[in-house]
């Protein structure tokens, strides 16, 4: 599936930026790279690996996570994508190796005053997508959906999801959207948990119309989902959502919204009618940021079992001290549930912070920890930490056309 889906849509994207750029002449583009070089210990051994190791038993490891990123941007039209690579060999008794492959493609293009046009693609094969982000000091960027449970103990899980949207200027303050998404999750044939784990692929649609005042905002929409899953029944929802966002200061800004959900499926479930509900909270200074942000919603899919009620909640930060050190921290947590009966449950944690010295204009030294853990259904309960320490190497804008 990667050698397919993700070529596909990198060179489609690279075409719309090209034909968009010899429309309308010479635009900025640029290519940079990224690297870092990764040593540390990890442990204890997670539960699901085939590893001769007695519990409590940290380990050392060692990884690199090269990548490389294109820029355009016109005067009408906007495109990006980045490819990231992650190798990790950890000295265990026996040793083991990872890869990990991500690739993120996004476009834009206004179609006169009043319509914008945007497509995005998002791939990933990793075992364990919050360690191979944090090892690279990437924070993974904002997504309509997402599959939020990460079983750390399956050899690999591919995810892809892609989105297309149309936005409608009205007036200057009111837009009108439209848009749909494909999202599929696949463990790789992981016959581990049969009946537990299930690729399944999620198709949705949306609309939403937001009307702006100076400081403040509110808007009205309906957003349907369909479920399919290899190993159980396929389902259905519908979701209307109303949202109110305001502007406290230049700096400080708050988004809430919420409404019903129903739920159309042939399996016996607990409720056919939930609740959604998303809050964030974003302060923006000169140093640094912070985030809080919670999400609710009840009938669709975290990536465990079938159809669930899943709560999501996270805290985020990043700070600059001085000229030359930088601080990140994130802190997540999530509780799935499912709905049909004789699923599992299960709530996680995970919290990672990295301190980055500068050394020079493109290198620096990092090193930081994380720290995750998984309770409710014993079947993925786990508990491990890592530290580690890198030397990174990174350039924006190697190549400048």
């Amino acid at each position: 599936m990667f050698k397919r889906t993700t070529p596909m849509i990198i060179f489609g994207a690279f075409i719309a930026a090209a034909s968009s750029r010899s429309a309308i002449g010479q635009e900025k583009a640029s290519i940079g790279v990224s690297a870092d070089i990764t040593g540390g210990g990890n442990g204890p051994n997670v539960p699901g690996q085939v590893l001769a190791q007695s519990p409590n038993r940290f380990f050392a490891f060692a990884g690199t996570y090269p990548s490389v990123d294109f820029n355009f941007k016109g005067e009408h039209s906007a495109f990006k994508t980045t490819y990231a690579y992650g190798f990790n060999k950890n000295f265990s008794d026996p040793s083991f190796r990872t890869n990990s492959h991500s690739a993120t493609a996004t476009f834009s293009r206004a179609a006169g005053p009043r319509w914008k046009f945007n497509l995005t693609d998002s791939f990933a094969v990793a075992s364990d997508m919050t360690a191979f982000n944090l090892l690279r000091g990437v924070l993974p960027e904002a997504q309509d959906f997402q599959f939020i449970f990460n079983p750390v103990f399956v050899q690999s899980t591919q995810t892809n999801t892609a989105a297309i949207g149309f936005d409608h200027v009205i007036n200057p303050r009111t837009t009108l959207e439209f848009g749909a998404a494909h999202s599929l999750l696949n463990y790789g044939g992981d016959q581990q948990f049969p009946g537990v784990l299930s690729d399944q692929q999620r198709y949705s649609a949306h609309v939403r119309y937001a009307h702006h005042e100076q400081h403040s905002g509110w808007s009205l929409g309906y957003s349907g989902a369909q479920f399919q899953f290899s190993n159980f029944k396929d389902g259905r929802s519908h979701s209307v959502s109303a949202g109110f966002t305001h502007q406290f200061s230049a700096v400080l800004n708050m988004e809430l919204a919420g409404g019903p959900t129903y739920i159309e499926t042939t399996d016996a479930v607990n409720h056919h009618i939930g609740s959604n509900a998303s809050f964030v909270l974003k302060r923006m200074v000169r140093a640094g940021t912070f985030a809080l942000n919670y999400a609710q919603s009840s009938g669709d899919t975290s990536g465990l079992g079938a159809i669930s009620d899943n709560q999501q909640l996270g805290v985020a930060m990043n700070h600059v001290f001085g000229k030359s050190t930088t601080f990140s921290a994130d802190v997540s947590g999530i509780d799935t549930r499912g709905k049909v009966a004789n699923t599992p449950r299960t709530r996680s944690i995970s919290a990672g912070a990295s301190v980055g010295v500068t050394m020079s204009r493109n290198w620096s030294l990092n090193w930081g920890g994380l720290y995750q853990k998984s309770i409710g259904n014993s079947l993925f309960a786990f508990e491990q930490e890592r530290v580690f320490v890198s030397l990174r190497f990174r350039n924006p804008e190697l190549w400048r056309f």
